[in-house]
């Protein structure tokens, strides 16, 4: 009970109360670990990517051979291989062999938050951080796939504890950690300016004379402004090209429109969109979030009165000049369902802002945040169950079967694709004329039975990851339906 034992008049509130507390906070935590391990070997279905991390590692395992890079050029992420290494060489192929790694660096960001909150800017934001961070939708959903974005949270939550704690080496280099992760976490560099302007004041004040942070912070959001309108437009995804034409009405909607896809990054209805299709109470679940994140931004706007800690006020001013460009060059594309991963780098500094806030709605010792933080982690846990594990649970997922993307999403008790594996395998057995399978599946569904198939009888199945029996062919769709090709 000490964790929420603090001075000043909440030490007069009565036991039952504080049990109460205690025990909703212990409950929604044990229900949003539940949530990240319950059914994790079915629940989603095994995608791509999943399986090619699968089989990088299983070809460094067993041929000691560099796996290659993404198709962009950049290596893998070695914080996911390292771990799926140890969990891969002393398990048979499994989906949740793949997302051992996303579990454990799920856990990891929800005890690295706690902690280092705690020993920064208090013990009662940590706690309500740890709360959201458990039981935000996306956050459990993400935990449960095993790919490089899953562990963006826990490596911008390490980097924001350097910021909060003014290690400034220690940023930089957990910065380029993250980076490395996923390319997308260097929109956090403006967060690092930020907490780094008593810093660099001195050699900006050599130039311009006094300087305060205000100006500071205008200067630093017009430069991100400028650099990020000509990648914009090099990109060519983002609508700023139809903005120049398009008028005052034009940038409304747009505005409106990136309001809307920020909210359902929290919310989770990107990610179920992606999986499941679109979430029971739509409007419901979008009024609830709009209103926590304008109530933030309205806190937040009020200033460090609420918070009583400056390094607040620069995180929300370091989170205001990261969004903004990234708004402008990866636009609505960035939200998009199943491109939700490129605007997970936003969630951890948020919710940092969010618990903060909440620790302190009203003044220093007010303990109204203590009961909100439940009621919303209530809240999104309810949400992730009717809309994300029971369609998966019920009839596989809502998406449809006559895309790449809706077949490797759909699931059932025993993952289809791990069902396919072994099938095939048994045909194996009974024929031995292997032909290539080239577009029978889709690159995914290809990817993802190779991996099952990957250690077992290397000698006998190893040829398989390009091709299928003969004899298999004809029938592998008649008893599968859920891989037939476009």
């Amino acid at each position: 009970m000490s964790i929420l034992r603090v001075s000043g008049g909440e030490s007069s509130r009565s036991g039952s109360a504080r049990v109460l507390l205690i025990s909703l906070y212990g409950g929604l935590l044990a229900l949003a670990l539940l949530a990240r391990v319950i059914w994790l070997d079915s629940l989603p279905g095994v995608n791509g990517d999943e399986a090619w991390f699968g089989l990088w590692v299983e070809g460094l395992l067993r041929d000691h051979a560099w796996g290659g890079s993404y198709v962009t050029g950049r290596p893998p992420d070695p914080f996911l291989l390292a771990p799926l290494a140890i969990v891969q060489a002393m398990a048979d192929p499994a989906p949740w062999v793949l997302r051992v790694p996303a579990l454990i660096s799920g856990l990891a960001f929800i005890i690295v938050g706690y902690a280092g909150l705690r020993c920064t800017i208090g013990q009662r934001p940590a706690l309500i951080f740890a709360l959201l961070a458990a039981t935000t939708p996306i956050m459990i959903i993400y935990s449960r796939f095993g790919w490089d974005p899953s562990q963006t949270p826990l490596a911008d939550m390490i980097f924001l504890w350097a910021c909060l704690a003014g290690r400034r080496i220690a940023a930089v280099l957990s910065l380029c950690a993250a980076i490395l992760i996923h390319a997308t976490n260097i929109f956090l560099v403006p967060i690092l300016v930020v907490f780094w302007f008593e810093d660099i004041r001195p050699f900006i004040e050599k130039i311009t004379g006094r300087i305060e942070f205000r100006s500071f912070f205008s200067v630093m959001l017009i430069g991100a402004l400028l650099a990020a309108i000509p990648i914009s437009l090099w990109v060519g995804r983002a609508p700023l090209r139809g903005l120049f034409g398009g008028g005052y009405w034009h940038l409304q909607h747009l505005v409106i429109r990136t309001s809307v896809l920020i909210g359902d990054q929290f919310s989770g209805i990107g990610a179920y969109r992606a999986r499941v299709g679109d979430p029971i109470g739509l409007v419901l679940h979008r009024v609830i979030i709009s209103s926590v994140l304008i109530g933030l931004s309205v806190a937040l706007f009020l200033g460090a009165r609420g918070t009583q800690d400056p390094r607040i006020t620069k995180l929300s001013a370091g989170v205001i000049a990261s969004v903004i460009p990234f708004v402008i060059i990866a636009g609505g594309d960035g939200f998009r369902p199943s491109l939700e991963r490129y605007a997970l780098w936003m969630i951890t500094p948020v919710l940092v802002l969010l618990s903060a806030v909440l620790a302190r709605p009203l003044n220093r010792v007010s303990t109204a945040g203590l009961w909100i933080a439940p009621f919303l982690g209530a809240l999104a846990l309810i949400s992730v169950w009717l809309n994300y594990f029971e369609p998966l649970r019920a009839s596989g997922g809502g998406l449809s079967t006559t895309t790449i993307e809706g077949r490797a999403a759909r699931t059932a008790a025993i993952e289809p694709k791990k069902q396919v594996a072994e099938w095939v395998m048994r045909c194996v057995d009974q024929h031995d004329t292997v032909t290539l399978w080239g577009k029978a599946t889709g690159w995914q569904s290809r990817c993802i039975i190779s991996c099952f198939m990957s250690q077992r009888s290397p000698s006998k199945y190893c040829a398989l990851s390009s091709g299928f029996p003969k004899a298999c062919i004809p029938t592998i769709f008649r008893k599968f339906p859920i891989l037939t090709p476009l």
